[in-house]
């Protein structure tokens, strides 16, 4: 089981062999069940986000623009 109340940390993720252009990334919360953030990333043929504050599990559906 998850610590409850454990405290939002935010992560940073490389994707590398994207193709480059821009890319819409959705986040979604496996523990609240439901989408919690929404944005745009570019790729050069590495896409690098910067994931929002989570405190559970996080899934994320990159998908081209």
């Amino acid at each position: 089981m998850l610590r409850a109340g454990a405290v939002p940390v935010p992560a940073a993720l490389e994707l590398p062999g994207l193709a480059r252009g821009t890319y819409r990334v959705i986040a979604w919360g496996t523990n609240a069940g439901r989408q919690t953030a929404e944005w745009q990333a570019n790729s050069d043929g590495w896409l690098k986000l910067d994931v929002p504050p989570f405190s559970a599990d996080v899934a994320l559906a990159i998908r081209g623009v």
